[in-house]
């Protein structure tokens, strides 16, 4: 006689140490309070002082990498599935802030004085805002692209001249390149690098760059923050072009961006200091020390730390850590940096004491920046530092622990999987079918059996994020026929109670499995056999596991969507996440693993698989079959949205399909057999 019920077993490790990304949502663990001055002060006199184009997009920008981390282009996954987020602008501080000032109905984003580049630094903004605001983008990027070209020809920053100005790589480029990525446009992208270049061929060639070439505004100093607009803007571009996976490879225009934006450190980098501060006008000692300036190279030496780890040695990080550690010297008790340059008259050689709005978003970049790159560089924070060889090794450490278990359980064969930081590696032992010898692989299709739970939880979180139920929503309120049971669980049993074992109702397996996988139960009568189970526990007092929850959650899903359940996770799921052989009804493959029963002396007995399907009542509960490739990225994506969302308060999380996790991996019932590291059931 058989002991027990295996099948071919699938395990999943998913290494949870820290952050999955060292670029997202650091708030939590590296509080950027830690970067040595109030940042929140100085991020509100931007806001407050902020009154030209550049300033609002600025500030907007900077509004962004501070608080939602995880929708700049500085993240890991700035586009998730290729494409740009599409985040709830409503719930996201920056977009909330640029909306008021953008206007739908010109040529231009706002309006810019005479600048062509300036509106478009509202552009990333207008692109996250969503639709309705893509007819905007799309004529401001014709405006760019149609302005007045210099002799080589780069884009003009000014309407009504041909005229260069070093500020213009921070305003339109970075847009240029996101604009790129929402067309699918790799002709564009590769041009945003191009004009990159030619600025470089008119305002550089020996370190630093000149401010300005033209007929109306020549400036051929070397101005700080000019320089420092440069350097930054093309971090973002290049941020962009590696974050996109259509230009992850372009090693040459990479390497051309690295190298622009090195040559502008180097040539700040060697300049003297005024009260240890950047001058205005480097290679100029007659300018005093200022903060704009040496916050946007200070910044970008924190970016490029990330997103070009190699290309710079660690004193440029001495450098800007001590660059750091000078600005707290500069902030005021009222968030004001000072002295600063005129941003309205730069040949001013009068500290501005004022606060320059975009000295103040400047130097909140400076903790965001410094934020990523601690988090990044921490021992105890880095989530990303585990090598891939380093995944290997551990999963090579287990595998004699890993066959024993398989000998002494009579498992025939197993798929792990290990994700951490980014990077998966999976390993597969023994066989998916022991008669043919053939051995599992990350395609392999598995029953997932109560796995299947965290799917079905996962259904309900997105109608509960539609407003469609809620948590505590009645399950009669839904299933009328569930009030027959006329006792407190019918009268009080909520969605959140089904789910997590806490209505006390009894197992009662052998109601709708018998042997040789044979269903006693038809579909239909799901809710009416609910109805007539004995509860053999305290309702909401005690954890007793019973599949009949998922039963009626599976109802619940399908009565609210009229749709089955197998269609409804493939809609807000599966498809999502780009999965083909995850499913709830009968796999198509043929590469799928016998399931075995493991008779008394160890050895496996193949048995008929089981019918769990969409036709199945109990479907939510145990339903499910995938393989381990897709399995990762499920639960890879689960718990970016809970980190993300239990960070920011938020119940979605851009590019994910996983709402309210932090609800759903919440402790809702104590367990009574609760061991080291399972003391309590949370929603499947």
């Amino acid at each position: 006689m058989p002991s027990f019920l295996s099948g071919s077993v699938l395990v999943l490790l998913t290494a949870a140490l820290g952050e999955t990304s060292p670029l997202v949502g650091r708030q939590g663990n590296c509080p950027v309070d830690d970067v040595g001055y109030n940042i929140e002060a100085v991020i509100g006199q931007a806001k407050a002082k902020a009154s030209h184009s550049w300033e609002y997009g600025t500030t907007a920008e900077t509004l962004l990498e501070l608080y939602n981390p995880e929708l700049s282009v500085f993240s890991k996954n700035p586009f998730p599935d290729g494409k740009i987020p599409s985040p709830d602008a409503d719930s996201i501080q920056a977009l909330s802030y640029a909306k008021q000032f953008i206007r739908t109905d010109g040529d231009d984003l706002i309006g810019g004085d005479g600048a062509i580049g300036d509106p478009a630094s509202l552009g990333v903004s207008a692109l996250l805002l969503g639709q309705d605001y893509f007819p905007a983008t799309d004529r401001q990027t014709q405006t760019v692209l149609n302005a007045p070209k210099y002799s080589n020809g780069a884009i003009s920053h000014r309407a009504s001249v041909a005229e260069l100005w070093a500020d213009f790589v921070y305003m339109a480029p970075p847009y240029l390149a996101y604009y790129a990525v929402h067309k699918n446009d790799t002709d564009l992208l590769k041009e945003t690098v191009r004009q990159c270049g030619l600025y470089r061929e008119i305002l550089g060639g020996d370190g630093a760059w000149r401010h300005i070439k033209g007929p109306d505004n020549e400036d051929d100093g070397k101005w700080s923050t000019g320089n420092g607009w440069a350097a930054m803007g093309m971090a973002r571009v290049l941020a962009t072009v590696k974050g996109w996976v259509v230009s992850k490879g372009w090693k040459e225009e990479i390497g051309q961006l690295e190298s622009l934006i090195k040559e502008i450190l180097d040539g700040a980098k060697s300049d003297t200091l005024d009260n240890s501060l950047l001058r205005s006008y480097l290679d100029d000692d007659s300018w005093f020390g200022e903060i704009s300036g040496t916050s946007l190279f200070t910044a970008t030496v924190y970016r490029m730390a990330v997103l070009s780890p190699d290309m710079l040695g660690s004193e440029y990080i001495d450098w800007a850590e001590a660059n750091r550690k000078a600005l707290a010297g500069h902030v005021g008790d009222d968030g004001i940096m000072t002295p600063a340059a005129n941003p309205l008259s730069w040949a001013d050689k009068n500290p501005f004491l004022d606060g320059s709005p975009e000295g103040q978003a400047f130097g909140t970049m400076v903790g965001a920046a410094w934020r990523d790159w601690k988090c990044l560089n921490s021992p105890t924070l880095n989530a990303s530092k585990m090598s891939d060889s380093h995944l290997q090794r551990l999963i090579r450490d287990l595998e004699p622990q890993i066959s024993e278990i398989l000998r002494i359980s009579g498992t025939p064969g197993l798929s792990l999987a290990m994700s951490h930081g980014g990077s998966s590696h999976t390993a597969h032992f023994g066989h998916r079918d022991v008669l043919s010898k053939a051995p599992p692989e990350d395609d392999t299709i598995y029953y997932l059996a109560s796995l299947t739970k965290a799917f079905c939880s996962a259904a309900i979180g997105c109608l509960v994020d539609e407003g469609k139920l809620a948590w505590n929503t009645r399950v009669a309120g839904i299933l009328p026929d569930f009030e027959l049971r006329s006792d407190i669980i019918s009268q009080q049993a909520a969605v959140a109670d089904i789910l997590s074992h806490r209505t006390g109702l009894a197992k009662a397996t052998s109601l709708w499995y018998q042997r040789k996988q044979h269903f006693m139960m038809p579909k239909h009568e799901t809710v009416n056999t609910a109805v007539h189970l004995d509860a053999i526990g305290s309702f909401r007092d005690c954890f007793h596991y019973s599949n009949w929850g998922y039963g009626l959650a599976t109802e619940i899903i399908e009565k609210i969507t009229g749709k089955s359940l197998d269609t409804c996770l493939g809609e807000t799921i599966f498809r999502p996440l780009g999965l083909v052989r995850t499913t709830i009804g009968t796999p198509k493959s043929g590469d799928i693993a016998t399931p075995y029963t493991v008779m008394n002396d160890g050895s496996p007995c193949p048995i008929k698989p089981p019918p769990w399907s969409d036709d199945f009542g109990l479907a939510g509960s145990t339903a499910a079959k995938s393989c381990i490739r897709e399995l990762v990225r499920i639960y890879t994506s689960m718990l970016e949205a809970y980190r993300h969302q239990t960070r920011t308060g938020l119940t979605s999380t851009p590019g994910s399909p996983f709402k309210q996790m932090a609800t759903i991996f919440a402790p809702h019932i104590a367990t009574s057999n609760g061991s080291k590291h399972e003391e309590s059931y949370a929603l499947g």
